[in-house]
């Protein structure tokens, strides 16, 4: 008897949880908020539906203003300037830099943006050299700035703006040589007419 009630219990343990497993699928808890925050952090729809059991269809239905949010996100960040410490502002604006560095401007669908606990963060993938490298920014919209969070970002989207003010420089020290040579040009014609 013993035995054949601890048969019993276990499988309707196994029932339960294969009942929990079945109800969780059926009755999705995830809130409209919860959907779009999981799509704006960088969710696909097909593996939100997967891992939530939500249909894709009622997934799709917030999907479209997340998409806009982040196109106008990455639009926003590559007209921005990236900021380096001890280097300062770059001379041109990342979307700028970034063509300028690699050479050619890289696919739209080579951008990404997504929001993390710390705020929006940009990437970019791009085959260089044979393989494909990533780099990430992060960009705040209020002050317009973007920040390289790795070493790559920080190669391609900056361009130092030194040399803009040497060229500033340059400039202004002929000028000041070129100013004595004019006054001493101008004495040697006088004392030859003199004499004549």
């Amino acid at each position: 008897n013993c035995h054949v009630y601890v048969d019993a219990a276990a499988d309707l343990e196994k029932a339960l949880r294969i009942s929990r497993r079945k109800g969780a699928l059926v009755e999705p808890t995830m809130s409209p908020r919860d959907i779009q925050a999981a799509l704006r952090a960088g969710a696909s729809v097909e593996s939100l539906a997967s891992k939530s059991g939500i249909p894709i269809d009622r997934i799709e239905r917030y999907a479209g203003p997340v998409y806009t949010e982040r196109i106008e996100i990455i639009g926003n960040a590559v007209e921005a300037y990236s900021q380096r410490p001890r280097v300062g502002k770059s001379r041109y604006p990342l979307g700028n830099a970034v063509e300028r560095n690699l050479g050619e401007a890289p696919a739209d669908d080579a951008w990404s943006a997504k929001r993390t606990l710390d705020g929006w963060r940009v990437g970019l993938k791009v085959v260089s050299g044979g393989r494909t490298r990533t780099a990430q920014w992060r960009f705040e919209p209020e002050t317009r700035e973007v920040w390289p969070l790795d070493a790559y970002a920080a190669s391609i989207g900056h361009v130092e703006s030194r040399s803009r003010g040497l060229a500033v420089k340059a400039p202004t020290k002929p000028a000041a040589k070129k100013a004595p040579a004019k006054k001493v040009a101008a004495k040697k014609p006088a004392a030859k007419k003199a004499p004549a």
